[in-house]
């Protein structure tokens, strides 16, 4: 669960993915560990 937004998780190129349709093909089949 996402409990604080936190200025250091938003991605510096968010605004080039904001209107990027079907963003789901470009996720990683191994995400990261969290926090």
């Amino acid at each position: 669960n996402i409990t604080k937004k936190r200025a250091e998780d938003v991605p510096k190129d968010q605004d080039q993915w904001r209107n990027v349709k079907d963003k789901f093909q470009h996720f990683s089949k191994q995400p990261g560990k969290g926090d």
